[in-house]
């Protein structure tokens, strides 16, 4: 995309954002090669980042252009409250790959390769089906309050209603969406998960 154009996109995104409006219309932001899940899946992961901490635009990757566009902007106040992506070469029961969220206090760009330690799950629905998100940890976090999880139990209460309040209410607004938050899994149960939705994307 030539600089002009793609100075407009982000032009109309920040009048979406100011204005509350619904973005329906899909923008390509940049071209993403084909993302790998990593030599040490499912122990650690690539995630491709596809929305910063903090971002109340959603954007997702185009599989059939490996392009990363806005999707909409959340009608909500709630930002996302870490980084979000997906899990490459893996698909979920919705048809898409699996999502993760990645514990950390840096803001990672959008279209970054991140690689995480799955450390547990939040285990959800939404209105396509089973949505379960895959917690994960930067392998190089340096930040203790995060390189310090291992696990479920390593999750503090706070971090986890954070993230519990966002996907609890961040569709609520929205016209034939919701969303339905059960309760977090451990890493077992995360690495299971992984291990069946890569299963399912290589049949």
């Amino acid at each position: 995309m030539s600089a002009p154009l793609l100075s407009a996109a982000f032009f109309l995104l920040k009048i979406a954002v100011n204005a509350n409006i619904f973005i329906l219309t899909s923008i390509v932001i940049m071209s993403i090669n084909k993302p790998k899940i990593g030599d040490k899946a499912p122990e650690e992961l690539n995630i491709l980042v596809e929305i910063p901490l903090g971002e109340i635009k959603k954007f997702e990757l185009n599989p059939r252009t490996n392009s990363l566009e806005a999707e909409r902007v959340l009608a909500t106040t709630l930002p996302f409250p870490f980084n979000y992506g997906f899990i490459p070469e893996t698909l979920a029961d919705d048809g898409d790959a699996l999502d993760a969220m990645i514990l950390s206090n840096q803001i990672l760009a959008k279209g970054r390769i991140a690689v995480g330690r799955p450390v547990s799950i939040l285990k959800m629905t939404d209105e396509h089906g089973r949505d379960n998100k895959i917690l994960v940890v930067p392998v190089n976090e340096t930040d203790e309050n995060y390189s310090r999880i291992n696990d479920l139990t390593d999750l503090t209460l706070p971090m986890k209603e954070k993230i519990s309040l966002f996907f609890k209410h961040y569709k609520e607004t929205e016209k034939d969406r919701w969303s339905k938050v059960y309760e977090f899994g451990d890493k077992a149960e995360a690495i299971a998960a992984i291990r069946e939705s890569i299963n399912k994307y290589q049949k």
